[in-house]
């Protein structure tokens, strides 16, 4: 394993968790998005769609989800990846610093 990979492996994954959590608590942006996303699908379980065509919508939306969430994970630890070389290039990080 590279050394960038091993300091994005040490721990990121719940500190992402736990600061995404914190950080979308008092998020008023997020809050209106949620109840919006409440209200659309209030409404689409009252379109009187069959349950055929409710699941095949399921899984569309759901494949959409599925493909945007990877794509903004990717392009996170993108970002990660790039801060990590750019501090291993600047002297302030070396392989020795990540504890084990």
């Amino acid at each position: 394993m590279d050394f960038l990979q091993e300091l994005i492996d040490y721990g990121m994954c719940n500190m992402i968790d736990d600061r995404l959590a914190d950080f979308l608590a008092d998020d008023k942006e997020y809050d209106e998005l949620e109840r919006k996303v409440d209200e659309l699908e209030k409404k689409y379980m009252h379109l009187g769609l069959s349950e055929d065509v409710k699941e095949a919508v399921d899984e569309y939306v759901t494949g959409i989800e599925d493909l945007k969430s990877y794509m903004y994970e990717q392009s996170y630890f993108l970002g990660i990846r790039d801060t990590i070389a750019l501090l291993a290039r600047l002297g302030l990080i070396k392989k020795g610093d990540i504890p084990k």
